[in-house]
């Protein structure tokens, strides 16, 4: 049996569907003249479907939709009607209804209305079933790319070749944002091969503190080093120390090329399968660039007695790296620091005011600096005068050279090339000059993202065109034209931002704004006026330092609605614009005001009354599709 929700006061309508009951289509149905009652039998009866009449007296049929739509998604609504017309059937669409179909309903109507109904729920269902399937997919997706950018940070610390404990706490630290666990610790092997000593932790809470050590004979750590496999413990084998037990303990050896130099020990209170076999695969992967890491930091706090081994490692980093002994010649240089500084014959042993004047010059009061306090200096920006004549903008850290825990005379620089950054930067603030910021803020990072095409919004959009200025650009010469216009344009601009709306164009000597696009805005109509006001306002105090025969007006058009906001023109050049009614009536609004008059259409006076005063006028000589155009003159703003 098939039940129907009829939500309809007509006798007549009522009494033709209810000689269907039963019979041969097997159908019941249930009646309701209002939406409260019909929200109440569509809760307790579960219908299989409901027809919702479009002419119910005193309700709003797409208010009620929307609730029975809401409440019952997996419910077919179809509207019903006795006067068909296009804009009531897309109204009743995007309310949700999944048919629309006349009065009355024979048998066979039904049937075929009934069958169309289950199809379109069924397509409704396989699409939300698909789109769950995408947002798991992309989720998971999500997390794999954290999972791989985590892993590649660690990878970037095996340039970072100046500070052991850095290298140690980024490990621990992105550890645990790759896993669910509560405590991360990384402890490396001491010289006896004997013991393993805690170096760093996150989240310990003071149970294992600074010193702590951790025998390697019979424990599951010594397990995970001899066999340089993770070892997974869970129970009462996952402690520690006493009063230091664990749901599961996860360790993961650190493995060199010749031996396993540490483990890293990760930790759960929760559960024992807190550990999945792609997270021990992900870690496996994280220590083997974290043992690079390692290997290369102890390689640089030992410089003075592996020189030729530093060699090999510096050669492969991206940022230019120099040491110097005390009379300023260089001990050890990389290749990178060579192309920075246009160095291409500067070796070890030589003096770094032969290799590089200009350099030596700039950095010698900082070297002594660093030698003098023992401690380093920087990071600072310097822009140094090449060899080729060129300028390269330099960021550079100086730290003094220790021998172990024992500072000594040498100083090691580190250069990194800004040069192709500031020009980009450079080229990005110009290109901030020809777009709105609101546009520049919507640029994709990925230039592939960029497609034409728009979406329906409510805008507010303001013209802003100057009067008299075809006569005034035939009395004068180009040079004061452009001047005059750009003083004009500018204070339209700055008004329109200052207001945070979006600048679509300059066309001639106007100015064309909107607002609540492509961004969401709160008192969209009001800034648009607030613009408007401030426009007219610059323009007065413009006039007070110009000369008469360059005060021009500005007649300002200012409209509310829909538009299609979005990249209009073709894949090669497009420009990001609003168009639709709304933006054309405030075209010729603005058309139609006199130097110095804001015209604002009825909806803008309505949403912006309680702050605005303004006199109602009927535009002379200007006609809509609709007859003559009515407007307000903007008086005051409050």
């Amino acid at each position: 049996m098939t039940t129907i929700l009829v939500i309809d006061d007509d006798a007549l309508a009522r009494q033709q569907l209810g000689e269907l009951s039963g019979g041969p289509l097997d159908l019941q149905f249930l009646w309701a003249s209002t939406g409260a009652e019909a929200l109440e039998l569509t809760l307790r009866r579960g219908p299989d479907l409901i027809l919702l009449d479009a002419q119910i007296p005193d309700a709003d049929w797409p208010d009620i939709l929307r609730t029975l739509q809401k409440e019952a998604r997996d419910i077919p609504i179809v509207l019903t009607t006795s006067r068909k017309s296009t804009g009531q059937a897309v109204q009743a669409f995007r309310a949700g209804a999944c048919d629309y179909v006349s009065k009355p309903l024979g048998p066979s109507n039904l049937v075929e209305t009934i069958r169309r109904a289950r199809e379109e729920m069924k397509v409704r269902g396989e699409r939300d079933r698909l789109s769950e399937q995408l947002m798991a997919t992309t989720e998971t997706l999500r997390r794999q790319q954290q999972e791989l950018n985590a892993v590649h940070s660690i990878g970037r610390l095996t340039t970072s070749l100046l500070d052991l404990d850095v290298v140690l706490d980024r490990l621990t630290e992105i550890a645990l944002h790759m896993t669910d666990a509560q405590e991360s610790m990384l402890f490396l092997m001491d010289e006896s091969e004997e013991m393993l000593q805690l170096r760093a932790g996150k989240n310990l809470g003071g149970k294992i503190g600074e010193g702590f050590e951790l025998a390697i004979e019979g424990t599951a750590a010594g397990r995970a080093i001899r066999t340089a496999r993770p070892v997974l413990v869970t129970g009462d084998q996952a402690h520690i120390a006493p009063g230091c037990a664990f749901e599961a303990l996860l360790y993961v050896p650190l493995q060199a090329p010749d031996r396993v130099i540490g483990v890293l020990t990760l930790s759960s209170h929760r559960h024992e399968d807190i550990f999945s076999e792609r997270d021990i695969f992900l870690l496996s992967t994280l220590v083997d660039y974290a043992t690079i890491a390692i290997q290369n930091a102890r390689l640089f706090e030992n410089v003075a007695e592996s020189k030729s081994l530093m060699d090999n490692v510096f050669s492969s980093v991206t940022s230019g790296v120099l040491t110097l002994e005390r009379d300023n010649c260089i001990s050890l240089i990389n290749g990178a620091a060579r192309r920075i500084l246009q160095a291409a014959d500067a070796d070890v042993g030589e003096r770094l005011a032969e290799a590089c004047p200009t350099l030596d010059r700039e950095l010698r009061p900082l070297v002594e600096t660093t030698r003098r306090q023992g401690e380093p200096v920087g990071p600072l920006e310097l822009d140094l005068l090449l060899p080729s004549g060129n300028v390269a903008n330099l960021r550079m850290t100086l730290s003094p050279l220790r021998q172990g825990a024992r500072s000594t005379d040498g100083v090691t620089i580190v250069l990194e090339d800004l040069t192709r950054q500031r020009k980009l930067e450079s080229r990005f603030r110009l290109f901030q000059r020809y777009l709105s910021p609101t546009v520049i803020d919507r640029l994709p990072d990925d230039p592939q993202e960029l497609s034409l095409g728009g979406v329906r919004r409510d805008i507010a959009c303001l013209f802003a065109d100057l009067r008299g200025f075809v006569d005034f650009s035939v009395r004068h010469p180009p040079e004061r034209l452009m001047e005059t216009l750009n003083e004009y344009l500018g204070l339209g601009a700055e008004a329109v931002l200052a207001e945070e709306g979006t600048l679509d164009k300059f066309v001639g000597d106007a100015v064309v704004a909107f607002f609540n696009a492509p961004l969401t805005q709160e008192n969209y109509v009001l800034r648009a006026v607030r613009a408007a006001v401030t426009i007219t306002e610059a323009t007065k105090e413009l006039h007070v330092r110009m000369s008469p025969e360059h005060r021009l007006q500005y007649g300002i058009g200012v409209s509310v609605g829909e538009a299609i906001v979005g990249n209009i023109g073709t894949s090669q050049r497009f420009d990001y614009t609003a168009i639709g009614p709304s933006v054309n009536m405030a075209n010729r609004l603005q058309a139609a005001a006199k130097p110095g008059q804001i015209l604002i259409t009825p909806e803008v006076y309505r949403r912006a009354s309680a702050h605005i005063t303004a006199r109602p006028l009927v535009l002379q000589g200007v006609t809509g599709p609709e007859g003559p155009i009515h407007a307000y003159e903007l008086l005051t703003l409050s």
